[in-house]
């Protein structure tokens, strides 16, 4: 009984879902950040807001009628990032990305650190279809990390970043 809040976010973190439990993982580093994007899809008659907010708000499906994910506007053609602004700057080598669902055939993107105000790729990935992939990098020190996602076939929905 003393462990199942260190299990169950241990199960999250492996990517299981657990209804109604969110990411509460003191070791994320995205929870504490500040997202933003280059875009994101808007649809506002439809009631559907894809924000960069939704990539770290503890989710990673959709709950309700809230999707949970960032998708970039389809009216602007790729690439097109998602951030996240961490309070402080941190050693991370390890980011963890979520799609919302399997309508993604395929997906293209990097994983971007910012390097004295100059934009580093330390990761890419060719042809995802994953819905969920762990990417690991060598440690770097920074206090931004961008998710580029280059190329799409399919709706590419983020619905969670976390960042180790």
């Amino acid at each position: 009984k003393e462990h199942i809040v260190e299990l169950q976010q241990l199960l999250l973190k492996d990517g299981a879902y657990l209804i109604g439990v969110p990411n509460r993982d003191p070791a994320d580093l995205a929870l504490k950040a500040k997202a933003s994007a280059s875009s994101f899809l808007s649809d506002r008659k439809k009631g559907v807001v894809l924000g960069p907010e939704n990539v770290n708000n503890g989710w990673s499906r959709a709950v309700g009628t809230s999707r949970n994910a960032w998708a970039p506007d389809p009216k602007e053609k790729l690439p097109q990032w998602v951030q996240l602004d961490l309070p402080a700057v941190e050693t991370v080598s390890c980011m963890h990305v979520s799609f919302q669902n399997r309508k993604i055939l395929a997906a293209d993107f990097a994983v971007q650190i910012d390097s004295s105000g100059e934009w580093k790729t330390v990761a890419e990935i060719a042809g995802n279809s994953d819905r969920r992939r762990v990417i690991r990098f060598d440690p770097v020190k920074t206090d931004k990390v961008r998710l580029v996602l280059q190329r799409a076939l399919g709706e590419a929905a983020v619905c969670e970043i976390r960042i180790y």
